[in-house]
């Protein structure tokens, strides 16, 4: 039957970099496709991605989608689908450097048929949606209203957690100053220090 499919971005995919490969978790291996969001944990860490300008979905042979029901698109497929995003100038449609998404049945359920995924070369992937229930993300989300927000530089975070990794166990812990806190240094340190004590700064960003 047809399908109506809804463009994604290739940020939105890249969330499968926080999904889980234990076999035992099967439901945890892949991405939740859930509306415009994208969704993936290990059970450890989870990365949302909602497309906050959604475009207008791609018809296929002219059937809408009544209800959208979420599905899980398997890390396999992911990863096929990112190696085929086209590559795009600045200047191209914003479309061009979308993947189109879709499913093929709905059935009330999770565990649905078949994921067709496709690109503005019109190359396609088809796979099956992971069976499984995925866990309810919406509970492991915190209310933010009431924490103290900080700006952070990503990639310096990263140099630094690249350093700090390969100490001990990998765990680190984050000191911020009690009064003022968005506008002092992060001090980041290994909590197992073994042989080595480590201690980098990390300077806020202005919100």
């Amino acid at each position: 039957r047809g399908i109506t499919m809804k463009t994604f971005t290739k940020n939105q995919l890249l969330v499968g970099k926080a999904s889980s490969n234990d076999a035992g978790r099967h439901a945890l291996n892949g991405i939740l496709v859930e509306g415009n969001k994208t969704i993936a944990t290990n059970g450890h860490i989870l990365i949302m991605n909602e497309n906050l300008e959604p475009s207008e979905a791609w018809e296929l042979n002219g059937v809408q989608w009544e209800e959208e029901t979420p599905f899980i698109i398997s890390n396999e497929a992911v990863k096929k689908a990112l190696k085929n995003f086209p590559k795009v100038k600045k200047s191209d449609d914003k479309n061009r450097s979308r993947m189109a998404i879709g499913q093929s049945s709905s059935t009330g359920n999770v565990n649905i048929s078949a994921i067709t995924m496709q690109n503005s070369d019109n190359d396609k992937i088809e796979s099956q949606a992971v069976d499984g229930r995925f866990p309810d993300y919406k509970r492991v989300i915190p209310d933010t209203t009431d924490y103290i927000k900080v700006g952070v530089n990503a990639t310096y975070l990263k140099q630094i957690c690249e350093v700090l990794e390969k100490s001990g166990t990998g765990n680190i812990v984050l000191n911020f100053k009690k009064e003022d806190t968005a506008n002092h240094p992060i001090v980041i340190e290994n909590i197992d220090q073994c042989d080595e004590k480590i201690t980098s700064v990390l300077m806020p960003v202005r919100l």
